[in-house]
């Protein structure tokens, strides 16, 4: 099972998404989703989740880590 902040890097880079791209689409600078990434931030606010799963094109579920990401989407 990947680490969310690894899902969050895969996804971002699958997509062509800088910090700062991916950033404006959840609502928070790129300094956030570099941290994201990063593990640094592991309590994520509830809009952020979802936001963050919006952007990626993931469930929410793989970002709260509960469900499995499957890099072969």
């Amino acid at each position: 099972m990947n680490e969310v902040k690894d899902v969050i890097r895969i996804r971002r880079k699958e997509l062509g998404l800088t910090y700062e791209e991916l950033g404006k689409k959840c609502g928070c600078d790129k300094s956030t989703v570099r941290k994201w990434e990063l593990g640094q931030i592991n309590n994520m606010r509830r809009d952020k989740i979802i936001r963050l799963s919006q952007a990626l094109d993931v469930s929410p579920l793989v970002i709260l880590g509960m469900e499995d990401f499957n890099e072969d989407k």
